[in-house]
């Protein structure tokens, strides 16, 4: 198997990169490994395979916030700010990737093939350049073949993850390529690489940035799984420093599976859509707090003090409203007067079951409604009549 990244210190880069005992890629192997079938299952939630967040405002907070967590791995959601997080990351010991839609992993896998294929930044930006015709895709695809086999035959593949590469590697070449190289939006005529407001997280430009990747993926150390942020339970025997939601609290709860005694930084984003440039939002805000889970008594004076606000009149939804993120929505509405001045390295997602977001909702309730309706819900919790 991949050797593992040793202690490491990039003094160019300032970045100590620290070891796991074992690659994450043999930890999670059945997560990694996955069915064909299953890699290319269609997800009912849109695809956001390019970059839609301005990252410019993300390297100071990610730093800062790292100052007060322990060394851990990076939990992150989607494509291409995953690798963003561990290439800025000054503290991290690797990265996995958690997303519901099966194409996420695709393409994160491509795109870890091609970063662990080179360690030339030069070749790297070839390989990840889309064919320009139906021959060139042939060719590139049978460069990729002969690396995979490479590797495999001088151990730094085990024959696995190798046999995995081989099977899918016309899947997931189609999908990266398809992907990478696409417009921002119909606005704009570049990919997220040749944009200015990536530059500060642009391994395609940068060449230390490009470096930390390939020796993280080089090491095994870079995965990307399938299926929702919450069910993070198989990840239990790792520390993890932070979490990367991105704005999935905008229409889906944050109840984080994770060990009691665990409290990552959740870091997620507030975006502002009524103002764009080239098709990513320019008021991007990343907002961080420290997670603890509830207990279970917790989370059913939770679940009654929801119910108050999901039939209240200040925070009812328009009939036509209401969908699958109907609650996350609620709760966004509800928390709204917490987010305006607040600290953003201590600023609760309103969607979230963690022990601030309950402190929140009690203060709202409280202002609210009638204290008899808080006091009979808190008994009906605590005695479970």
């Amino acid at each position: 198997m991949a050797s593992l990244v040793g202690s490491f210190n990039n003094r160019r880069a300032g970045v100590f990169e620290s070891k796991l005992p074992e690659s994450l890629e043999d930890q999670l192997r059945s997560k990694v490994i996955v069915k064909a079938e299953d890699l290319s299952a269609r997800s009912k939630f849109p695809s956001f395979l390019t970059p839609n967040e301005d990252f410019s405002d993300a390297i100071s907070h990610i730093r800062t916030a790292e100052e007060g967590v322990s060394e851990g791995i990076i939990v992150s959601t989607g494509t291409e700010r995953s690798f963003f997080d561990l290439a800025v990351s000054k503290k991290s010991k690797g990265l996995v990737i958690r997303d519901i839609n099966p194409r996420v992993k695709a393409y994160n896998d491509f795109n870890v093939l091609l970063l662990r294929s080179t360690k030339k930044l030069s070749k790297y930006v070839r390989r990840a350049k889309k064919p320009g015709t139906l021959e060139e895709f042939t060719r590139r695809r049978s460069e990729i073949q002969k690396v995979i086999k490479k590797k495999q035959r001088k151990g730094r593949l085990s024959e696995k993850v190798a046999k995995y590469y081989k099977t899918n590697l016309k899947f997931l070449s189609r999908v990266y390529y398809e992907n990478s190289s696409r417009p921002l939006d119909h606005l704009s005529r570049w990919p997220w690489m040749k944009s200015e407001i990536f530059d500060v997280c642009n391994y395609h430009k940068n060449e230390e940035l490009f470096l930390k990747l390939h020796r993280y993926a080089s090491a095994g150390n870079i995965v990307s799984t399938i299926g929702n942020i919450n069910d993070l339970g198989f990840l239990k025997n790792l520390a993890i420093s932070f979490i990367d939601t991105s704005n999935i609290c905008d229409y889906s709860v944050l109840d984080l599976q994770l060990e009691n005694d665990s409290t990552p930084r959740i870091l997620w984003t507030q975006i502002r859509y009524n103002s764009f440039d080239a098709g990513v939002s320019s008021s991007t805000e990343y907002r961080s707090f420290t997670y603890q889970r509830l207990t279970e008594d917790e989370k059913e004076e939770f679940k009654g003090l929801f119910n108050l606000i999901m039939d209240s009149p200040l925070t009812r939804l328009p009939e036509d409203d209401y969908d699958d993120y109907t609650d996350a929505k609620h709760m966004v509405i509800a928390f709204q007067s917490f987010f305006a001045d607040e600290d953003r390295f201590n600023a609760v997602c309103g969607s979230s079951l963690s022990k601030e977001a309950f402190s929140r909702l009690e203060k709202y309730c409280d202002t609210q409604f009638l204290p008899k309706a808080l006091l009979e819900i808190r008994q009906v919790s605590r005695t479970g009549l």
